[in-house]
């Protein structure tokens, strides 16, 4: 009988900490280091991964020969291999510094 009290406790303590906790945000494309967005003004959802290069030929779509181009970041993350679902190899874009001001000292 108490070893059953104590794995209930556990159970419900380990399920509430779990409850408590807060859904991840996902790693967004947009807010990659690695995101670089089209030269021509397109949607964002367009944009292009520098992390993954690939050298191509002669492009089909327009006939322009690129020495390097990238892949998009749909292919990138719908591809384990690459990014994935998880972002592996996101990197945060912004980093939030905060640099307190030297405070001048007042012996003039």
């Amino acid at each position: 009988m108490y070893l059953l009290r104590i794995l209930l406790s556990t159970f419900f303590s380990t399920f509430l900490f779990a409850s408590s906790l807060k859904p991840k945000e996902p790693k967004l494309c947009v807010n990659c280091r690695y995101f670089v967005p089209l030269s021509d003004g397109s949607k964002l959802e367009y944009g292009r991964c520098s992390l993954f290069p690939y050298s191509s030929g002669k492009f089909f779509v327009d006939g322009i020969t690129r020495s390097t181009d990238f892949y998009s970041c749909s292919t990138a993350r719908s591809l384990s291999s690459m990014c994935g679902n998880d972002a592996s190899k996101y990197k945060k874009k912004y980093t939030r510094k905060i640099h307190k001001k030297n405070e001048e000292s007042e012996d003039k």
